[in-house]
């Protein structure tokens, strides 16, 4: 709860925020552990990237030449 007092010589005033407050708490826990996942997510696609790159990479160069190729 939030407790203030608006201007001197007047009652205090008494906000209850919990049930916004665990909503809330609620929504930022999701959007955190969605964030997490979309990391991950974007470090395994570049993992399989650069691996498949690494794959492609160690395959014997071809000896056609460019005149070869286009006749």
């Amino acid at each position: 709860m939030l407790n203030f007092i608006a201007q001197a010589g007047h009652t205090a005033t008494i906000i209850d925020f919990t049930s916004d407050v665990s909503l809330l708490l609620t929504g930022l826990v999701g959007v955190t552990w969605f964030a997490a996942g979309m990391i991950v997510a974007a470090a395994v696609h570049e993992w399989r990237s650069q691996v498949v790159s690494t794959d492609e990479a160690t395959l014997p160069m071809s000896t056609v030449t460019m005149q070869q190729h286009a006749a």
